[in-house]
């Protein structure tokens, strides 16, 4: 009796497997606009693996759409190629946090279409030497930039041979400093040189913060007297103590900057 009930479970169960198959569409059969959709909630890493399961989901995967918005900041370390290839698929708006291995300036010959850079390590602070290593990556990309709109950059060392002057801080609107330095020691303010770089190229700041960056006070000076009037909002770290001297300059700062709504003395100390 039970052999001869086999043969008809087998047809049921082929049955429904033929009724399920049926009702199930698979995810290379999507329309690209909804692909990309999907995979836009993907890692860089899962989304790459992604692309190399069949032909259709490698060319979706490489669409320029999947790459206008990428976050390298998951620890590991990023190939200096895929960060190639990512700005070469026009990316907009980058973020990094991880250390970058190989030298990018050796790779990149020709503009980016970024507008919004990130450049930070902020995982694990002490680990600062590591990031240092990788400065020149940022004046890389910075040269690589001609519509640049917004550049933030978190614990950087700059020294003497950095510079601003190049096309692609001329369009900054944002551009924020936090826990920057100059030179290698502890706290050293950023040096007026450097700080006319910034105040002469990029005219059209809207928004200038240097958080726990110091400001010498020659820096101060030159900042209130020069800075572009279509500044809305500032904030200084700085290392002036005497609150009438630096009274003076806000005071010269507000008449000057019309537009200006938001001013932050956050963490400067100068009335301690």
């Amino acid at each position: 009796m039970g052999n001869l009930l086999q043969p008809s479970k087998k047809k049921l169960r082929k049955h429904d497997l033929e009724t399920n198959n049926s009702n199930f569409s698979y995810l290379g059969d999507l329309p690209n606009e909804i692909l990309w959709k999907i995979l836009d909630y993907l890692h860089i890493g899962d989304l790459l693996r992604c692309g190399q399961t069949c032909r259709r989901l490698r060319l979706v995967v490489r669409d320029d759409f999947l790459w206008k918005k990428v976050n390298l900041s998951n620890k590991s370390i990023v190939p200096v190629k895929l960060l190639k290839w990512i700005l070469e698929r026009g990316c907009e708006y980058l973020n990094i946090s991880n250390e970058i291995n190989g030298h990018l300036n050796l790779m990149l010959n020709q503009t980016t279409k970024l507008k919004c850079l990130n450049l930070a390590w902020k995982h694990e602070i002490r680990d600062i030497v590591k990031f240092c290593a990788n400065a020149d990556l940022l004046w890389t990309l910075l040269r690589s930039c001609t519509v640049l709109e917004k550049l933030e950059l978190y614990c950087v060392k700059f020294t003497s041979s950095h510079t601003f002057s190049i096309q692609g801080v001329k369009t900054l609107k944002i551009l924020r400093l936090s826990y920057c330095k100059s030179g290698n020691k502890k706290n050293k303010p950023l040096e007026l040189d450097f700080i006319k770089q910034i105040i002469d190229q990029c005219l059209e700041l809207e928004e200038l913060s240097f958080y726990k960056t110091r400001l010498s006070e020659d820096s101060i000076d030159y900042l209130v007297k020069n800075i572009t009037p279509k500044l809305s909002k500032l904030s200084l770290y700085t290392i002036i103590r005497d609150a009438i001297v630096m009274d003076k300059y806000i005071q010269l700062l507000v008449s000057r900057s019309t537009n200006l709504t938001e001013l932050s003395l956050s963490g400067s100390g100068i009335y301690q």
